[in-house]
């Protein structure tokens, strides 16, 4: 290059965004007018594609960075060419381009191809693309040369980091913390102490401390959420990291400081259209939640043609709109024939829409065809599964035939709740009272054993006292025995005063000699004797259709 160049300085600070070069040649003299923007456009390209990564364009960064290669004619920044194009190669994650990269980077590092300044960058992404591909000892290789080959206390921390990588891609997750916390500790560096607590919020995942992950990622964005904001691509990893860990509130953080950060029109409706999709996520039952997916999905329909997000936007406004009662499920089920996910909701929602009109009926007919709605669809509605959908509305329905006295209903609901509703129920003290009345004015086998062995651990006196009237009403006197005997251990004297007379009936049905003793001890010791209960107790009346012996 005809004596060219002795040295490039490159000054720059790690917050300025400008930079200049110094261009000397071999005489201490500047060099021309032509090698300097020759140089300056070479650089321009390389910064332009750079920017392609953060915002995660990566096939287009790809494409730039390879033309770049095949006609650059400046030999200094051959360096810095290498190491991003093989960041992009290791960005893009196929076996092809990490084997690629690694080619890459060893031969121009044999090569001495690979300036000082980049070296660390190249180490580093050495130890990644090796872990990648499961060639922890080749990883370690390269962890290791960066404490070896690096004197300041900032490449060797980078060298820690990549070191704790290694130790978590071995599963060896507490040895991964420690290496990492002590780097956190010690240093004063934003930047590094920013890094090392992105991976380890990752060790900690790994290793079942979520608190720990989610103090520390809230203490990150308090601190430096510009890490993120300044480049998309590892944003958008972490925003899917956080959605994984289920910590939505810190996700939408970072996409709210993305959105007010772009500059571009089609980086901000990426952004937008993320974060709607997440308030979709998350909204359940929330119709506050859904409202600001649907102001973010009306600005995204209102551009139409100038975004790739319309269609999709459009759907999940419908959705929206169904959900809310503004659309019926029938007309989105017209409007998206093709669409097995819309078919989904829309069988969720009329299902829902029925359960509101109480159409029970309805229900139980199209039962079969409920119970094939997805957990991913239910989840997207605020419910675990279908099954739950169903409990909670066989729970609603039983209040309603309670509230209505309509008992008869009752016994044919019973076998559809699960334990958990049933228990829920009974909670109530309103409705656990009308709820037994009802089984005692309607008593079935069925419904009674599943009542039974939902209550079994059951602390409540008062719930074992309507059981002992339903098994009684059945005809159950072992069962009816059970219960007195749990209503002693629970030592409730209101219900002990109600329940003497259901007692005697018990005992007399046990019909023994010793079964009559057992009751008049219980009652010399509980009701005669001065100051027992008995001094204000009143009997109450016999029930219908009960006989004495």
């Amino acid at each position: 290059m005809n004596k060219i160049l002795l040295c490039i300085v490159l000054v720059s600070s790690i917050y300025a965004k400008d930079f200049y070069f110094s261009f000397i040649d071999q005489d201490k003299d500047q060099i021309s007018q032509f090698k300097k923007k020759q140089i300056l456009s070479a650089n321009y390209k390389l910064e332009n594609i750079k920017q392609l990564v953060k915002e995660g364009q990566l096939e287009l960064a790809y494409n730039k960075i390879v033309q770049f290669r095949d006609k650059n004619k400046v030999q200094l920044l051959k360096s810095r060419s290498i190491v991003l194009y093989a960041d992009i190669l290791y960005k893009r994650g196929s076996v092809k381009f990490i084997k690629k990269a690694i080619s890459l980077l060893t031969k121009s590092i044999n090569r001495s191809e690979i300036n000082r300044d980049d070296l660390l960058q190249a180490y580093e992404l050495l130890t990644q693309l090796y872990l990648k591909i499961n060639k922890v000892d080749d990883a370690k290789y390269y962890a290791v040369i960066i404490d070896k080959v690096f004197d300041d206390p900032l490449s060797k921390a980078y060298g820690k980091i990549e070191l704790a990588k290694i130790y978590m891609h071995k599963k060896e997750y507490r040895a991964a913390i420690r290496i990492l916390y002590k780097i956190l500790v010690q240093t004063n560096n934003m930047e590094v102490a920013t890094v090392v607590a992105d991976v380890l919020f990752d060790a900690y995942m790994l290793n079942k401390q979520r608190d720990k992950a989610y103090d520390l990622v809230d203490k990150v964005l308090n601190k430096n959420i510009q890490y993120y904001a300044n480049d998309s691509f590892k944003a958008m990893r972490k925003i899917d990291k956080l959605l994984k860990a289920n910590m939505p509130e810190f996700a939408i953080k970072i996409l709210n400081k993305l959105i007010e950060n772009a500059t571009k029109p089609a980086s901000v409706n990426r952004f937008k259209f993320k974060l709607a999709n997440i308030y979709m996520q998350i909204a359940g039952q929330n119709l506050n939640t859904l409202k600001k997916a649907k102001d973010i999905y009306r600005d995204l329909i209102v551009q139409k043609h100038k975004t790739p997000y319309y269609k999709q936007a459009r759907m999940n406004m419908d959705e929206i709109l169904m959900r809310e009662g503004e659309i019926e499920p029938a007309q989105i089920a017209n409007t998206y024939p093709s669409s097995e996910s819309m078919e989904q909701k829309v069988l969720l929602q009329e299902l829902l829409n029925s359960a509101k009109r109480r159409d029970y009926k309805e229900i139980k007919k199209l039962k079969k065809i409920y119970l094939k709605i997805s957990d991913t669809t239910c989840q997207r509605f605020g419910f675990k599964n279908i099954q739950s959908v169903l409990d909670m509305i066989n729970a609603n329905m039983i209040k309603y035939y309670l509230n209505s006295g309509k008992c008869s209903k009752l016994a044919g609901i019973i076998d559809t709740i699960n334990k958990e509703s049933l228990i829920e129920l009974i909670k109530d003290k309103l409705n656990r009272d009308k709820f037994f009345d009802c089984m005692i004015e309607t008593p079935t086998l069925k419904a009674y054993d599943i009542v039974k062995n939902s209550l079994l651990q059951s602390r409540d006196a008062r719930v074992y006292f309507y059981l002992e009237q339903v098994a009684l009403e059945l005809n159950n006197i072992d069962d009816a025995y059970r219960y007195t005997q749990k209503i002693d251990m629970l030592d409730n004297e209101l219900i002990k005063r109600k329940e003497f007379l259901y007692r005697f009936i018990v005992y007399g049905r046990l019909n023994s000699i010793a079964s009559m003793d057992q009751f008049f001890l219980y009652a010399n010791l509980y009701f005669l004797l001065p100051g027992s209960l008995g001094q204000n107790h009143r009997f109450l009346s016999r029930p219908e259709g009960t006989e004495f012996l």
